[in-house]
């Protein structure tokens, strides 16, 4: 990927939790509280990174922007999605009766035709909830991620290796009482599991603002060599937007089965809405 926006944003994502591609939201207003949001900046110990947002008229994110220059252009038509960054790669999202059903990363146009290094394609149980994604390197199945849901919320994802069988990684979610206003890249938990996110399009959202994630990683032989484990805590404005995101993560790192010094990161965001 060269789009350095979606370098950045893998780069802090990656403290939180999965070191994984993510792609930039759409905050649309899916609780219809009046309200967009306009920018938001998340500092931690590796810096500081600032997104601003523009949307259309019926309220769709159709840019995104750094201070530097850096930025991210989205086009929707009936069935797709395609954003393409600053350098002219592009990100693709392929729509079936208002979900997302597959989507590519990373492509180069070649000759007319755009070629993607990377692709997913997405499941969904007869609730609304995106259940599977599949992982695809240049058409070849590599991975699969398994999602469990519990009151309306996702609960476990689990990464499995196509070729071996082999459990890559298990993330488990906590939830709090209070209901998601306005979805937030900081917090939700479909941040690392799926490549673009825009408003609703992968089905139904978790109905509970996350309160805690674990990941853990395996090695071939069915061993733990990393951990990470997240807290988040809020703050409100009138609307229930949140306005700040604190998330506190420790990671602890095995070797040979022993586990290290565990140490502590913490990630703030802090974001800004236009409300009616």
């Amino acid at each position: 990927m060269n789009n350095q926006i979606k370098y950045l944003i893998v780069a802090f994502v990656a403290i939180i939790s999965i070191a994984s591609c993510k792609k930039e939201i759409d905050y649309s207003d899916p609780n219809q509280n009046g309200c967009q949001l306009a920018s938001w900046k998340v500092i931690s110990g590796s810096g500081e990174l600032a997104l601003n947002f523009e949307y259309d008229a019926i309220g769709r994110v159709i840019k995104e922007s750094t201070a530097t220059g850096e930025t991210y252009t989205t086009v929707y038509t009936t069935n797709k999605i395609t954003s393409t960054d600053q350098d002219g790669i592009v990100d693709e999202l392929i729509l079936s009766n208002g979900k997302i059903i597959s989507s590519g990363t990373g492509g180069e146009i070649i000759n007319g035709t755009v070629n993607f290094q990377s692709t997913k394609s997405y499941d969904y149980n007869a609730d609304g909830y995106l259940t599977r994604v599949r992982i695809f390197q240049r058409g070849i199945l590599v991975q699969t991620n398994v999602l469990t849901y519990a009151d309306g919320n996702l609960i476990k994802a689990v990464l499995t290796d196509e070729p071996t069988g082999e459990v890559n990684s298990i993330t488990t979610f906590s939830h709090r009482s209070e209901k998601v206003v306005n979805i937030s890249f900081a917090s939700d938990p479909l941040t690392n599991i799926v490549d673009h996110y825009n408003g609703n399009y992968f089905g139904k959202p978790s109905k509970n603002l996350l309160a805690s994630s674990s990941y853990t990683a395996f090695n071939p032989f069915g061993n733990p060599y990393s951990m990470d484990n997240s807290a988040y805590s809020y703050q409100f404005d009138a609307k229930g937007n949140a306005t700040a995101i604190n998330i506190s993560t420790t990671t602890t790192l095995y070797s040979g089965g022993i586990a290290g010094v565990p140490y502590t990161s913490i990630d703030k965001y802090e974001q800004t809405y236009n409300c009616k």
